[in-house]
């Protein structure tokens, strides 16, 4: 079958993504509470508090991206 691994999730302001990337995924209960986070109308950047994230702001999001994407493509 099929499986996706989720790795990070951005909104306008910010990116959280899971520690130990590209090792590391967003578990299902954590997508769970993005989904009701967002759907709060609420900013990823309040998630800072839960163990096991890393959130980055507007300013670091890009280079952030950047560099995950070549890790991925260096491990795959």
């Amino acid at each position: 079958g099929l499986r996706i691994a989720v790795v990070g999730v951005c909104d306008s302001q910010s990116l959280v993504m899971a520690k130990g990337v590209p090792d590391g995924e967003l578990s299902d209960e954590c997508l769970e509470k993005i989904c009701r986070l967002k759907s709060s109308g609420s900013l990823l950047s309040e998630m800072d508090l839960i163990d096991g994230l890393e959130v980055y702001g507007i300013c670091d999001m890009i280079p952030k991206l950047a560099d995950i994407a070549k890790s991925m493509g260096e491990s795959t």
